[in-house]
């Protein structure tokens, strides 16, 4: 395998993590701190607190704007979201 193909495979494999770690963190927000809430009643503070625990964590990178783009990533691409219609359509492919 090629260095350049080779960096090309980490690359991929970095940028789907990525996706997938901060569709995991909208869908705890919501599934989990949220309680199934599109917003939870007590709002920012919410997201302050989970952004210190995560950036304690994990590092820097998990603002509060960080943590609503992942919550808005999850409830567009959450499975409830997608219709009848086109999860049917999937399943058949």
């Amino acid at each position: 395998m090629s260095k350049f193909k080779a960096r090309a495979n980490v690359a991929r494999a970095v940028n789907i993590t990525e996706v997938i770690t901060k569709y995991e963190i909208g869908r705890i927000i919501v599934n989990v701190v949220q309680e199934g809430e599109e917003r939870a009643t007590y709002g920012k503070q919410l997201l302050k607190g989970v952004s210190e625990v995560l950036t304690e964590r994990l590092g820097d990178g998990w603002s509060v704007e960080t943590l609503k783009r992942c919550r808005k990533f999850f409830t567009i691409y959450s499975v409830k979201q997608i219709g009848a219609t086109v999860l049917t359509e999937f399943k058949k492919r």
